[in-house]
């Protein structure tokens, strides 16, 4: 029962952990006992290897008891008060092209999202923007797509500086300006934003508003 409790308080990054830990012990034990391997001093301790094995097989089954109670009912293995996670957990879900995912789970993703756009999360109104931009979960809105990403951007996302950039560029959304391209893609790569060294880079190898 303590143990029970104990692994019932953990979340579930936390049990996942403590799954690797204890199967990496199994392993262990099992490749020791295939190449005949048993140090004395093992065997002569109050546990013996045997003993450990026999009780790390029912930790691992309990764990995985309270892991698939879990399952459904959660944002499955994300820290919901993590920004960072909640967004990687908002991405899989929205792109994801898995159809047995219940509404349910995509309704949590959704309202996630709607939240963190509510706190001014750049990235979460960035995520929005590119919904609108693929007609993915909504009616597809280029212009609309155009107008979050610049938001986004705004508030600090290099990954829509990035986009807003591509728009400029083709003239997606809005009217093609290459000056402001070249300033977003400019403002993205400062940040760091790896797509948009690319874009960049294209630009200056095909001539296009730079020499």
């Amino acid at each position: 029962l303590e143990i029970r409790e104990k692994y019932e308080s953990l979340d579930y990054s936390e049990l996942i952990k403590a799954r690797d830990t204890i199967f990496k012990s199994l392993m262990a034990y099992e490749r020791s006992e295939r190449q005949g391997i048993r140090p004395f001093e093992d065997w002569s301790a109050d546990k013996t290897p045997d003993m450990i094995y026999k009780d790390n097989l029912e930790k691992l089954t309990l764990i995985l008891e309270i892991m698939n109670s879990r399952y459904d009912r959660n944002t499955l293995m994300i820290n919901v008060k993590n920004p960072d996670e909640q967004l990687v957990f908002i991405r899989n879900v929205i792109w994801s092209f898995d159809m047995s995912m219940s509404d349910e789970f995509r309704q949590t993703a959704i309202k996630m999202l709607n939240d963190l756009i509510k706190e001014g999360n750049a990235d979460a109104i960035n995520i929005q923007g590119a919904m609108y931009f693929e007609g993915v979960g909504v009616e597809e809105d280029k212009k609309k797509a155009f107008r979050l990403y610049r938001k986004a951007a705004k508030l600090g996302s290099s990954l829509a500086m990035s986009n807003v950039g591509y728009c400029y560029l083709d003239g997606i959304g809005t009217k093609q300006n290459y000056e402001l391209a070249f300033n977003n893609f400019s403002m993205a790569v400062h940040h760091g934003e790896w797509d948009a060294f690319s874009a960049l880079g294209d630009m200056y190898l095909n001539g296009i508003y730079v020499p």
